[in-house]
């Protein structure tokens, strides 16, 4: 093979290669997003869990608090 037809060879398993490299680079990128999302909706799900979980627990103390209070009222 000549030079010049070598480089056309080189040249094109080096797009070749280029392309299936950005392809596997984009799956990538869209699977670190994708797990980006899951993750981010995860975490606003347990902090909303939590936050109920701490209101429920407050209005209970409160609702003790206030039965102490009519009781030592008595």
């Amino acid at each position: 093979a000549s030079i010049p037809e070598s480089w056309v060879q080189y040249t094109e398993e080096n797009i070749h290669r280029a392309l299936i490299e950005i392809s596997k680079s984009n799956e990538l990128l869209n699977a670190s997003n994708q797990l980006i999302v899951t993750t981010d909706n995860h975490i606003w799900s347990q902090w909303n869990h939590v936050n109920i979980s701490l209101e429920n627990r407050i209005t209970e103390e409160q609702i003790a608090k206030n039965k102490i209070q009519i009781h030592l009222e008595k």
